[in-house]
Formats: C-alpha cells, sequence, structure tokens
C-alpha cells in the first residue's frame, strides 16, 4: 500500500467509526502508541498491536 493508501484507508475507517478494523489494517505488530497525557497511570507509552487493542483510549 502506498502511503496515500494507507491514509484514505485510516481516514475512512475512523470515520465509520471502526477503530478496531483501523488497527488491524493500517498498524503493524511492532506499533508504539504514545498518549499526550498519562490518563491511566500505566505510562504514556503503549507498545505492540495487542497492546494498542487493549489500550483505554482505543475503546
Amino acid at each position: 500500500m502506498s502511503v496515500m493508501e494507507v491514509g484514505t484507508k485510516l481516514v475512512e475507517l475512523c470515520r465509520s467509526g471502526d477503530f478496531r478494523g483501523a488497527l488491524d489494517a493500517c498498524y503493524g505488530e511492532d506499533i508504539v502508541s504514545v498518549e499526550a497525557v498519562n490518563m491511566s497511570g500505566q505510562g504514556r507509552e503503549t507498545r505492540g498491536l495487542e497492546a494498542a487493542r487493549e489500550s483505554p483510549s482505543e475503546a
């Protein structure tokens, strides 16, 4: 996929509310998610696709 195709797919999935589908379609297993603020008390950084799926900010 080109960068434009990934971006288009990501926007399409997010606009439809399919955030889990966006993670599965557009991100690799080695994703690193960094939040602006440590809201959960578990740190600002989440590593790995499975951890990102379980992140409270993804719900």
